[in-house]
Parts: structure tokens; C-alpha cells; sequence
């Protein structure tokens, strides 16, 4: 056993629990985890972004534009945990708003400084206004959150390995071969039956109240987007030409590179819960 994969494995033994246990709690415990997630994704995003620009002095997260872009993520994402959608949605266009001014300062080209402004207004608002609809989620009113947000993490994840048994056992057609060379139709297909048959046990197991196809639709919905948000990572950082966020966790790579399909999943269940059940 090579000593990544007992990496690998040794952190989802220890994390998969923890990770369970706290969106069991709920509460403060749950939006301080993804406050943090937020915060270290933030640094990751920004860290990388500013380590490629050819000025010293727009270099690092220590520079002051880095630093502001960093506070302002952290700051909207913790708004939209404890203050709700809306509010958060209001200081996201306001920040964005600073952000661009702050680059129309620069003394690059134009062509430069909006290029710069488009990749670091991506990072503020994927980073901020993903991840926290898990809370979301977990706190919705008209179903068990938890059962919910647990089958988030179980379709994901399934629908992931699942991608990448199928796609490695026949994968011949590339599915984004400039963006994730790896990733096959046959493997995105494979994930996406995975996903649907995941929710089918699902809904005999966890949701027996609940229509089959309402579930299923649900478990082929977080497959669908949790793999194509997967391939905006990829796009992300084929762009900037890093293979991880960082290493921050051993085996997994970084924040960013652990969550992408769920900061992409997150959302759309949560959508997908407000249609089906708020009316």
C-alpha cells in the first residue's frame, strides 16, 4: 500500500465521522466548520491566484489586495451563515464593487487588471456563497435536514468512486480531455447510474415517506452537478497550472480540492428542496 493511499485512507476514517457527527449537532458547530472551510478555501484560492502575478508587491496573500479579498470572503460566508441568504447576496455585490475598484487602481493593462478582477471575483463568490448552503440545507424547515445532508455526503461520495471505477474499468471517451484528461464519458455516466441507485436505497431505507422519484431525481441532481463542479476546479486550476489547492489534507490535497463537488452540490439540493417542498 503506497503511503498516499494509507493517507487517504487514514483521514477519511477519522473525517468521514467527524464530518457526520457535526452535521448531527448542527448549530454553531456546523457553520463554524464551514467557516472554516471557507477560510482556508479562501487562502488556498487566493494564495495561488497572487503567487503567479509578475509584480512583487501584488504578490501573496500579505498584499493588500489579497488580504481584502481574503476578509471580504470569509465575512460574506459568515453572513450567509448566520444572517441568511439575502444578506449575504447584498454584501457579495457590495464587495464586488470595492473589489473592482481596488483593481481599477493597478497600474497593469486593462486587459490585465479585469482578467485578475474576473478570476478573483470568481474566487470571492464560489468560496463564500457555496459552501454554506450544507447549512442550509441541514436547517431546512419542511424535511429531516439531517437525513438529507447525510445523503448529500453518501451520493457524493459513492457517486465519485463510483466515476472513477467505472471511467479507469472502461473509459474510452474523453469527457473534458483540455480541462480533466482522466475523466471519461463512461466514467461521468457510471457515477450518474451510481448516484440513482444510491437514492433508490435511499428512499427504502431513509426516506420511506418520501416519493421515489423525488429521490432520485435528488441523488442524479448532486451526481450531475457534483461532477461537472468537479470539472470547474479542474478548469480552475489548469489555468493557473497547479495540480492542488494546497496539502493541506494529507492525501486529499486541499480544501478546495476535498469539497469542489459538494460546494457545487450543496446548492443545487437546496434548490431543488425549496421547488419540491416549499409550497
Amino acid at each position: 500500500m503506497s503511503k498516499n493511499l494509507l493517507q487517504r485512507i487514514t483521514v477519511a476514517l477519522i473525517g468521514i465521522p467527524a464530518v457526520v457527527w457535526i452535521c448531527y449537532q448542527s448549530g454553531d458547530w456546523l457553520r463554524g466548520f464551514l467557516l472554516l472551510v471557507t477560510a482556508l478555501g479562501a487562502y488556498e484560492y487566493i494564495r495561488v491566484v497572487f503567487r503567479r502575478r509578475k509584480s512583487p508587491a501584488r504578490q501573496g496573500v500579505g498584499s493588500a489586495l489579497g488580504a481584502f479579498a481574503w476578509a471580504i470572503t470569509v465575512a460574506i460566508a459568515a453572513l450567509h451563515l448566520w444572517f441568511g441568504i439575502s444578506v449575504a447576496l447584498t454584501a457579495l455585490v457590495v464587495a464586488l464593487l470595492f473589489l473592482g475598484m481596488a483593481q481599477a487602481l493597478g497600474k497593469e493593462t486593462p486587459e490585465t487588471l479585469f482578467g485578475e478582477l474576473c478570476e478573483l471575483g470568481w474566487g470571492v463568490f464560489s468560496v463564500s456563497m457555496l459552501y454554506p448552503f450544507m447549512y442550509h440545507v441541514r436547517e431546512f424547515p419542511a424535511v429531516d435536514g439531517f437525513h438529507w445532508i447525510i445523503a448529500l455526503l453518501a451520493i457524493i461520495w459513492i457517486s465519485d468512486t463510483a466515476a472513477m471505477g467505472v471511467g479507469m474499468a472502461l473509459g474510452k471517451h474523453k469527457l473534458a480531455p483540455t480541462v480533466s484528461p482522466n475523466k471519461t464519458v463512461e466514467g461521468f455516466l457510471g457515477g450518474v447510474v451510481s448516484a440513482g441507485i444510491t437514492g433508490y436505497v435511499l428512499q427504502l431505507t431513509v426516506f420511506p415517506d418520501t416519493s421515489v422519484l423525488l429521490v432520485v431525481g435528488a441523488a442524479f441532481l448532486i451526481s450531475l452537478v457534483g461532477q461537472l463542479g468537479d470539472l470547474v476546479e479542474s478548469l480552475w486550476k489548469r489555468s493557473v497550472g497547479v495540480k492542488d489547492s494546497s496539502s493541506i489534507i494529507p492525501g486529499h490535497g486541499g480544501v478546495l480540492d476535498r469539497f469542489d463537488s459538494l460546494a457545487f452540490a450543496a446548492p443545487a439540493l437546496y434548490g431543488y428542496l425549496v421547488l419540491m417542498f416549499n409550497k
